[in-house]
């Protein structure tokens, strides 16, 4: 894959892209990159709320479409847009065309940046999973010390004063106040979910009779591990760029 390519293909759709959210407010990839790391809200109603230029766009399709592999249906040209299995939104469709997949990596990217976008792509078309990662606050719960049970699995109890990012952690100051973590006692679990790319005709021979399938469902179809994700995950970094910042 040519990374520096597609890294240049999607700086060309952000640098003119321009984002309007469910309050029909218009903000361009600086505001979205400021949103996202302050972690404010910014609700999009479809794919049709990012506006990129048409001929910045047409490349950065073209080179997707040479990419994509077996992750776009050769019949209907739907991508296995695996994301929406863990955080779907209606600005991150289940199955969308090759143009709104492009624009979901035009959004994430006005958020996280083209190369982690190209990156996390990449690794998705070899296969790689999303790597997920949930807390939980244990109440009545003090350790001395940072404990880690087994791989991917941590407990330990916060500092007296906490910040917005904290280890493996990215607390949301504007949804909890911060104080409210401080000396509490984190439960964090690391773990690998689903393909964030997936052979969509693979999808709809396990639903022939439904075209929007429940996503519960389909997680128990498609994907052997769906036993292991919690009903209240939060996001991990990944999922965060490209799910949560769509949100």
């Amino acid at each position: 894959m040519h990374t520096h390519s597609l890294v240049e293909r999607i700086d060309n759709c952000i640098a003119h892209a321009r984002f309007t959210d469910f309050f029909h407010r218009q903000f361009n990839s600086s505001d979205m990159q400021q949103m996202y790391e302050t972690e404010q809200s910014c609700p999009l109603s479809s794919t049709e709320a990012i506006v990129v230029p048409l001929q910045s766009l047409r490349a950065l399709t073209s080179e997707l479409d040479t990419l994509l592999g077996v992750n776009k249906s050769p019949v209907s040209g739907a991508i296995g847009n695996g994301l929406y299995l863990l955080m779907g939104t209606s600005g991150s469709p289940r199955l969308p065309p090759i143009e709104e997949y492009a624009k979901i990596l035009v959004l994430a990217a006005a958020r996280i940046g083209s190369e982690r976008v190209s990156a996390l792509f990449s690794g998705w078309l070899d296969g790689t999973t999303i790597r997920t990662r949930s807390s939980v606050q244990l109440q009545g719960i003090e350790t001395q010390e940072l404990l880690k049970p087994i791989d991917g699995m941590r407990i330990e109890t916060l500092p007296p004063t906490v910040e917005p990012i904290y280890g493996p952690m990215r607390i949301d100051e504007y949804g909890r106040p911060l104080d409210l973590y401080n000396n509490r006692t984190m439960f964090t679990l690391e773990y690998e979910s689903i393909p964030g790319l997936y052979d969509p005709e693979t999808f709809r021979e396990n639903f022939p009779h439904a075209s929007t399938p429940n996503p519960s469902q389909s997680r128990a179809k498609i994907i052997d591990v769906s036993a292991l994700l919690p009903s209240d995950f939060t996001s991990s970094e990944q999922v965060c760029g490209l799910v949560r910042a769509t949100n």
